[in-house]
């Protein structure tokens, strides 16, 4: 990973999302997956010979911070409102589904994989501020974890990031708050989709 950060990795990155969008995933999720680690206490960061990879990491997360990202909503986040005070300065890309995924209602909106469903979702380009910001609220890494996931936005195929809800965080006994789903609905008609299409599995 050392070798592709010194020969630009960031910046192409930022600058070549159309172009191999399936490395672009693999290098996301690979940064997600040492980030959750970094930040959860408790989280191994040694290899198979006890050595601890805990200083290699941070420095590939650090190096590898995205000033801009694709960033996917698909619960209330769809609703344009809500992201101009959560997500200042953040656009929408376009709307899109994401295929093999499930919506579920635990409490909150979550996503999990599912072969034959689709989920109907909007993309927005974020700042490393914005992600920060959802950083917050989704209550990253307790409560929701990230992923990228290859969608396909006006015929284009790019890696975008997702947050999904951790196995602790759904068992919880939450109560949703009121209007909770009436937003995400809001935010289906405000990108186009019918509100049929809001066909969350409940669990």
């Amino acid at each position: 990973m050392q070798i592709f950060i010194k020969g630009g990795l960031r910046k192409f990155l930022e600058a070549e999302r159309e172009f191999c969008p399936e490395f672009h995933n693999k290098v996301h999720n690979i940064v997600h997956r040492y980030n959750s680690s970094l930040l959860r206490e408790g989280d191994n960061t040694k290899g198979f010979w006890n050595e601890d990879y805990n200083s290699e990491w941070q420095e590939i997360v650090d190096k590898l911070k995205l000033n801009k990202r694709l960033y996917i909503a698909y619960g209330s986040n769809m609703d344009k409102t809500q992201m101009k005070t959560r997500c200042p300065g953040a656009r929408v890309l376009g709307k899109t589904y994401l295929e093999n995924w499930q919506l579920t209602l635990p409490h909150y909106a979550n996503i999990e994989r599912s072969e034959g469903k689709k989920t109907p979702a909007l993309v927005w380009e974020i700042t490393n501020e914005n992600e920060s910001s959802l950083d917050r609220y989704e209550g990253y890494p307790t409560c929701y974890d990230k992923i990228d996931i290859i969608v396909n936005v006006d015929g284009k195929l790019m890696s975008a990031m997702a947050y999904i809800m951790t196995d602790d965080y759904k068992k919880r006994d939450k109560k949703i708050r009121g209007g909770y789903r009436e937003q995400i609905l809001r935010g289906y008609r405000d990108a186009g989709f019918d509100e049929s299409e809001f066909q969350p599995r409940e669990n």
